[in-house]
């Protein structure tokens, strides 16, 4: 996670959230609950992949600003298969996105942080079925339900 230090703890802290990720994993019963390491710069994002692969890297912005998709874009140019997820503080209004960010290709979902922490759990979850679809339902017979909201 890409975020500011006081957005990591109040994260962390207000919301315990390595303890509600953990606690939500072992509910159903599964093993392995994932880890979260946060950094303050899209630098040191780009250094901690260079290290290791994650999963799915988030980044938050307090508004729809510059930074946080040019922060996407330059992970992604790192590595186009990579997931990278926006946590913003308030839906964009339409007028609110610039053209020139183009969002599809850069970000692969938004969510809305609105101060509660199932929110991350959801992102886990989304980027763990993201990454785990084609194998589901070839091999095991999953089914997918499509939403289309209009």
């Amino acid at each position: 996670m890409i975020s500011t230090p006081y957005d990591a703890w109040i994260m962390q802290e207000d919301g315990r959230l390595s303890e509600r990720i953990v606690n939500e994993y072992h509910r159903l019963n599964l093993s392995n609950p994932p880890r979260l390491s946060w950094v303050s710069t899209v630098d040191k994002a780009l250094s901690a992949l260079d290290h290791k692969p994650y999963d799915l890297v988030i980044v938050m912005a307090r508004t729809a600003d510059r930074e946080a998709y040019a922060s996407a874009e330059r992970i992604k140019k790192k590595n186009s298969a990579q997931l990278v997820a926006l946590l913003i503080h308030r839906e964009l209004p339409k007028e609110d996105v610039h053209p020139t960010w183009e969002i599809p290709s850069v970000v692969d979902q938004t969510f809305v942080w609105s101060g509660n922490t199932d929110i991350l759990l959801a992102m886990i979850k989304t980027a763990e079925d993201f990454m785990n679809i084609d194998r589901d339902t070839t091999i095991a017979g999953i089914r997918v339900i499509i939403l289309v909201e209009d």
